[in-house]
């Protein structure tokens, strides 16, 4: 493109694309308007993988050949089709939703949580029937606890006992991921707890901006081998090898907060 960029967008896995804010305001509805300039040097940093955001900047650019999402894995397509949501980019919505159609006799239960989620109707009702020979342990990894509610009501009866179980294990482990997530999505303040910090020398924030990212690719279950891989990065620093324990405290505490799983049946 032969257009300047003036909007550096970060993608969660670290990777950096360089767009246009006009591009943004245009094809979609959920970014600011190109009349409200990013700063000199700003990087906007994303919640969405590289892979999505490549595909979903395509949806937003005039001169570029619209993504084939034919070729999609159906994981990939999810996460486009949430951030196609989210940023309200039109036709991104209306091609993973196409896209959707044509593999739900594949895929009958990631298109329904994905179809739940997103209020699509009549894509749900298709999808449903077809995942009611799934197990309940199936569904419940699948679906998100609303969605999951749901299709408890509608399976056989002989399954009932195995459901209920399940319904409560699903609750437990949505509660306990969101306490776990925020824990480590909000890390200490390195200028709370290190008076004398120095940008340029200590290694706190990429330390806590490197475990964010690889408990965000390896599942939250995992904090606790991510922490102990990238510890090393503090080996410099006293002030921030105790923050790193604070951290990890508040990890443990937040595990712990969460109710008594038999709270849940």
């Amino acid at each position: 493109c032969d257009i300047p960029a003036d909007l550096t967008l970060e993608s969660i896995d670290g990777k950096l694309f360089h767009t246009h804010s006009a591009n943004l305001s245009t094809f979609s509805d959920g970014f600011p308007p190109a009349t409200i300039a990013p700063l000199q040097g700003e990087v906007v940093k994303m919640s969405e993988t590289a892979d999505v955001l490549e595909i979903l900047l395509r949806f937003m650019h005039p001169d570029r050949e619209q993504p084939n999402l034919r070729i999609l894995s159906i994981e990939l397509l999810a996460g486009v089709a949430e951030a196609a949501e989210k940023y309200i980019v039109h036709s991104a919505r209306q091609a993973c939703s196409l896209k959707m159609q044509m593999v739900i006799g594949d895929y009958p239960l990631e298109v329904l949580g994905c179809a739940s989620m997103f209020a699509y109707e009549e894509l749900s009702n298709k999808a449903a029937p077809l995942t009611m020979h799934m197990s309940a342990e199936v569904a419940s990894k699948k679906l998100d606890l609303r969605t999951f509610r749901a299709w408890v009501s509608l399976t056989p009866p002989h399954k009932t006992h195995i459901t209920a179980y399940c319904v409560g294990q699903a609750i437990f482990k949505e509660k306990w991921k969101v306490n776990i997530r925020s824990a480590i999505y909000e890390p200490p303040e390195v200028i709370h707890f290190h008076t004398d910090y120095d940008r340029d020398n200590c290694q706190w924030v990429s330390f806590a901006h490197t475990v964010t990212h690889q408990c965000y690719e390896k599942s939250v279950e995992n904090w606790r081998s991510v922490i102990t891989e990238f510890l090393h990065m503090l080996s410099q620093c006293s002030k921030c090898q105790n923050m790193g324990k604070l951290w990890e405290q508040w990890i443990m505490d937040a595990e712990t907060d969460t109710e008594m799983f038999t709270t849940y049946l």
